[in-house]
């Protein structure tokens, strides 16, 4: 298979950060669907690939894109706060663009859980919106005194749930693990017209 073409370049900092460590090439994409899934990028570098996805659309679409491409990215319905697989499963494990859909005490609960099937000695990536985000503050707010930074705004004519982090905020769910790098980013993208400001804080740790 070529190499695919992946929207998303903080996974190539990923994937250059573990391309050469020692551990057998398996790895989990928690949010795994869409259109181009990334785990296409993984395979094409010899990676045995895993994915779950919550959204029964994004699953289809991942998969016409495997039956275009004749690939098997072995993406499979699954919730990433019950990630359906037993302890240290992965060498890898991966989240982009998927966790701030979740509720802050969610996001808790799925760090945990992609910790609990991360092999000792993996790695771990994850991204998170920033409250510099140009989103930040749109739409309703959940519960601006118990649950500050979650709001409910428009995406693609849904009601979804964004959650915005400050700078320092996320590193509480990473204790007891190594932080091996921490990038805040700040862009700006075209989209239909329209220029956005997009800020989102990535991490990359090492379950010791």
């Amino acid at each position: 298979m070529s190499q695919p073409y992946i929207h998303r370049p903080p996974l190539y900092r990923f994937l250059r950060n573990i391309i050469d460590v020692p551990l057998e090439k398996t790895i989990l994409d928690c949010g795994a669907g869409g259109k181009v899934p990334p785990l296409a990028l993984f395979q094409s570098y010899g990676f045995k690939t895993t994915g779950i996805d919550i959204s029964e659309e994004q699953i289809k679409r991942a998969n016409e894109y495997c039956k275009k491409n004749n690939v098997d990215l072995n993406i499979q319905y699954g919730d990433m706060t019950k990630i359906p697989f037993e302890d240290e499963s992965f060498s890898y494990v991966y989240s982009t663009g998927s966790i701030f859909h979740l509720t802050k005490k969610d996001s808790g609960i799925a760090i945990q859980e992609m910790l609990r099937v991360l092999k000792k000695g993996g790695y771990l990536y994850v991204d998170f919106l920033n409250t510099d985000d140009g989103e930040y503050g749109k739409g309703e707010a959940v519960d601006p005194i118990n649950s500050p930074g979650e709001f409910h705004q428009k995406e693609r004519g849904n009601e979804v749930l964004h959650s915005y982090y400050e700078d320092n905020e996320a590193d509480r769910y990473f204790n007891g693990v190594l932080i091996e790098l921490k990038n805040k980013n700040n862009m700006e993208i075209l989209h239909e017209g329209t220029v956005h400001q997009l800020s989102f804080i990535e991490y990359i740790i090492k379950k010791i």
